[in-house]
């Protein structure tokens, strides 16, 4: 008997199998800081991955808050990428010209066979 849970050749077969799922393309950047004269900095977003095979679904219904004395329409979103992409809460992700803010990536588990992560829609769309 193995030692282990899952066979390396499960696994592969498992993370192929997942990546049939992922049907649609999305972008990805990452974020660079760039201190100015004035003790700030500028962000920069440098596209990273193009082209990643990812499928996005949307988490919950919009919800509504209160930001700067107006109201605001938040929805969350879960992408779902190749098990080995790399993703941040310092990255973006773009999906038929729509952008979103990497809220939460999932990398909590033993076998990965999909990284899966929370995003919110950027309200400038």
């Amino acid at each position: 008997m193995a030692d282990t849970l899952i066979s390396d050749n499960d696994l592969k077969y498992v993370r192929a199998e997942a990546l049939r799922t992922l049907i649609d393309v999305c972008d990805i950047y990452q974020r660079t800081d760039t201190p100015d004269t004035t003790g700030g900095f500028t962000q920069e977003w440098d596209l990273t991955h193009a082209d990643v095979k990812c499928r996005l679904t949307p988490a919950r219904p919009g919800m509504e808050r209160t930001a700067d004395g107006r109201s605001v329409a938040e929805s969350q979103w879960i992408v779902t990428l190749p098990y080995d992409q790399a993703l941040d809460e310092k990255m973006r992700v773009t999906h038929q010209g729509v952008t979103y803010e990497v809220v939460f990536v999932n990398d909590a588990k033993s076998f990965d066979t999909a990284r899966r992560a929370t995003l919110k829609r950027r309200d400038d769309n």
